[in-house]
């Protein structure tokens, strides 16, 4: 086990971050992934991705995310400190290799020292800061594209706000399949009911005590409350 697994495992056992100044941070990009497979070995296996929106230009990154820290729609979140939430579309893998979405929540929380200076390599060991994700109904993948598609979100308060964000085909999937690649390379191959999130799209944000609800027009809604 490489040392920097020990040190985000202590991290999540004892609910400690791990210090910048004793970090055994990872010096490659193949340590970064050897990290990434056993710390969700650990955590009982993979049940989703997190992988950044498709670039032509930019290094692209993904990390895998513990199935124990998937919920559904309507589940109750713990309220950890420093826990935060993105607004994501989800794609779901099926069996043919052809993508349902779903609207979803990631839950966001790193396990590193808070306000350190920490290299690119220990962020994505940390598996993106990923701290899971509640996945809403899934529906078949829209044939079209639509560039404003609504995302009304109400906050444990009561608060609203509203905006568009794009839907577009070709650049969820070009990710997915960065994504589906990347998963071969670690030995954790997609299966059927794999979540790929696909990155914020509004967020990350304070969670709030209460029920926080997200409607994305016509792909539904997700919704989780505090305990």
């Amino acid at each position: 086990m490489h040392p920097f697994t020990a040190q985000l495992q202590q991290a999540l056992q004892h609910d400690r971050p791990v210090p910048r100044r004793d970090a055994a941070v990872p010096s490659a990009q193949a340590d970064t992934m050897a990290i990434q497979a056993e710390l969700v070995g650990i955590l009982g296996g993979t049940g989703a991705w997190k992988v950044s929106p498709w670039s032509e230009d930019k290094p692209m990154v993904a990390a895998p995310i513990p199935q124990a820290w998937i919920y559904q729609s309507g589940q109750g979140i713990s309220l950890l400190p420093g826990l935060r939430l993105e607004v994501e579309l989800a794609l779901v893998s099926a069996a043919d290799g052809t993508f349902s979405i779903a609207p979803a929540f990631e839950l966001v929380r790193s396990r590193l020292e808070p306000g350190a200076d920490w290299p690119d390599l220990a962020k994505k060991a940390d598996l993106m800061s990923t701290a899971g994700l509640v996945l809403g109904p899934a529906q078949p993948l829209p044939a079209g594209d639509n560039p404003d598609c609504p995302v009304r979100l109400t906050t444990g308060d009561g608060a609203t706000q509203t905006s568009t964000t794009p839907l577009l085909r070709d650049p969820l999937l070009r990710a997915a399949a960065w994504a589906a690649d990347y998963a071969d390379r670690l030995g954790l191959p997609f299966a059927a009911g794999t979540v790929i999130m696909t990155g914020a799209r509004v967020g990350p944000m304070d969670i709030l005590l209460g029920e926080t609800v997200a409607e994305l027009g016509s792909l539904g809604t997700v919704r989780f409350h505090t305990l």
